[in-house]
Formats: structure tokens, C-alpha cells, sequence
């Protein structure tokens, strides 16, 4: 599975954080999956939009970009759920097991061109 590098910058301690998430492409953007709405950086990006000081950076491999977060509308949603789960049904298994939906996180890069090499799934 394709993993991209996702850092953030703490809202209060300032210090960046480097997370590995599985992606997925959706055109020029990417999904990640917020599987632990607290403790997951896609999450708190989208609870924290985007400001001046609080930059998302997205490595994969040896490419980095900057990206705005949001939530995936249901439509959305719905749409790449289906593409998630039938690439690793871990995400079907695990949302069986909770009561709440788990969010898919929309990753725009703030630059498309650096964010579409050739060479990535």
C-alpha cells in the first residue's frame, strides 16, 4: 500500500510531527483515513484548518508539498469508502467495530504539478 508522510505542526507546542498514513489518490488530491478522530493528524487538520502558521507538508518518497485538509463530503465519502475497503478491508473490519462513521480526509496540494510525478501509484 502507498504511505505518504504527513506533517504537521503542533497547535500549541509548535513542534512538527511526522505522521505515516495510507493514501489514496482522488485525482490530483488525496484520501487518508482518519481511523482515531483525537489522536490522528488528518483529523486535527480539519478540525484545525490550514493558517499562516500551521503548514501540512505531504513527503512521498522523494517529493514534498504543501496541502490544505478537509472532510470528504458524503458523497464523496461513499465513493471512496468503496475504493478503501476493497484495497484493504482492515478499514471495512475496523468501522464493523465502532459505533461512529470514520471520517475520509481530502488532501488538496497547494501546488498539483509537484504533486502528480509520474511515477506514483
Amino acid at each position: 500500500m502507498p504511505v505518504l508522510l504527513l506533517t504537521t505542526t503542533g497547535r500549541r507546542s509548535g513542534k512538527a510531527r511526522t505522521t505515516p498514513l495510507t493514501f489514496f489518490r482522488d485525482g490530483d488530491d488525496l484520501a487518508v483515513v482518519a481511523s482515531k478522530r483525537r489522536r490522528r493528524p488528518a483529523s486535527r487538520l480539519v478540525a484545525q484548518p490550514r493558517k499562516r502558521t500551521r503548514a501540512a507538508v505531504v513527503a512521498i518518497g522523494r517529493d514534498t508539498f504543501g496541502v490544505t485538509a478537509r472532510t470528504a463530503s458524503d458523497e464523496e465519502r461513499s465513493r471512496l469508502w468503496t475504493v478503501i475497503t476493497a484495497t484493504y478491508s482492515g478499514y471495512a473490519r475496523y468501522e464493523n467495530k465502532t459505533a461512529r462513521r470514520i471520517p475520509v480526509v481530502i488532501l488538496t496540494p497547494d501546488d498539483a504539478e509537484a504533486a502528480r510525478p509520474a511515477a506514483l501509484p
